[in-house]
């Protein structure tokens, strides 16, 4: 999501000017598109009745929870492509493969 993206970039600015060692000019840069950033994510946030604040609580709390299982479901990908490889739809009917040639 876009608020979520800017927010993080506003973020990721202001967290490098002391770890860079940024000063002056280079330092009023970061932070002036850091604020400029949070700006924007506002507006749209606003527009979309999106509260970034809250997204990220609950996204702390899921993950102070752990994982559960931690099962992406590749297995029932892998599955499934290797079913489609074996035999795929359109071969079985009309001879048909699934480029449309016969």
């Amino acid at each position: 999501m876009i608020v979520n993206a800017l927010r993080d970039y506003a973020n990721m600015l202001e967290s490098v000017i002391p770890e860079w060692g940024l000063t002056g000019y280079h330092a009023a840069t970061y932070e002036l598109h850091a604020a400029r950033c949070r700006k924007i994510a506002e507006k749209y946030a606003d527009a979309i009745g999106y509260d970034y604040d809250k997204a990220v609580e609950r996204c702390e709390k899921r993950r102070a929870k752990g994982s559960r299982g931690g099962d992406t479901g590749m297995d029932g990908l892998e599955a499934l492509v290797r079913k489609r490889e074996v035999s795929p739809k359109g071969c079985e009917k009309g001879g048909q493969k699934p480029d449309g040639k016969q």
